[in-house]
């Protein structure tokens, strides 16, 4: 066999071997990347739930199920904002509005057709591609409907956000919610309150007199504004309540990055 002969064969072997095995050469694969889409949600009762998926670039098996508030869509900035700085931390986020949302109409009475629609967002969370935890999360109406359903089905859930929740009714600290003192008592997983500091539903020194007689006491992330991050009526600033929702977003991340981190080295 002659020298140029032998180098062919050589050449042939080396590309075979390469077209055999692409990792061999050091091809890079692209960086994953975050997603968010929008996500239809079926429920029992045959009525299609509007909601939209962040998915993280670097996921921590970690999902967190946000309900919106009463008239507070999924859309608005405090629920958006909070789902990409979740989403940025490795940490999953499905935003969804309540079907009343959608047709215009009002809630139940009784919440019973928001608890359907939320166990429906929960079940298609544990859907999700590599989701080992579930925390639920509401706005305002969002974190009463998931009180509920914590106090009543807990052991599929890693932990609880409730994001401006109301512990008394508008102005009245003096009067808190029977049921949501009983529960704050009773829950024994991580959890945390998010509210502003000028929240009429959230009186600071009812929330902290309520946190102080928790058995597992809850993260606080308080920020400036009101119900909705707001300043004060007749003085609103959009960039103020953008700077308000941000503050709070990114401390809502931190916890859960945290907890995320403490279930993964704990499996």
């Amino acid at each position: 066999m002659n020298r140029s002969t032998g180098c062919a064969l050589l050449l042939l072997a080396v590309a075979l071997a390469l077209a055999a095995w692409p990792d061999a050469v050091g091809e890079e694969k692209p960086p994953a990347r975050a997603a968010t889409q929008d996500v239809s949600i079926a429920t029992p009762r045959g009525v299609t739930l509007e909601g939209v998926l962040h998915l993280p670039a670097q996921p921590t098996g970690v999902i967190v199920v946000i309900g919106a508030g009463r008239g507070y869509h999924m859309g608005l900035p405090f629920l958006v904002r909070t789902a990409e700085h979740l989403q940025q931390v490795g940490v999953a986020a499905l935003r969804f509005d309540w079907a009343y949302h959608t047709a215009k109409g009002q809630h139940s009475p009784d919440l019973a057709v928001e608890l359907e629609d939320l166990e429906a967002a929960l079940a298609f969370a544990r859907g999700v591609e590599g989701v080992r935890h579930v925390v639920l999360a509401g706005k305002s109406l969002g974190s009463v409907a998931a009180v509920m359903r914590a106090s009543a089905h807990a052991d599929d859930l890693a932990g609880l956000m409730l994001l401006t929740w109301p512990i008394h009714p508008p102005g009245n600290a003096a009067e808190p919610f029977p049921a949501g003192q009983e529960f704050a008592r009773s829950w024994q997983k991580p959890w945390l309150i998010a509210c502003g500091d000028a929240d009429p539903f959230s009186d600071l020194g009812a929330l902290y007199a309520l946190a102080a007689n928790c058995a597992h006491p809850p993260r606080l992330v308080i920020a400036p504004g009101d119900h909705g991050f707001n300043g004060p009526r007749g003085r609103e600033d959009e960039a103020g309540m953008q700077a308000n929702v941000d503050l709070a977003a990114r401390g809502i991340a931190r916890w859960a990055r945290v907890w995320a981190e403490a279930w993964a080295a704990a499996k």
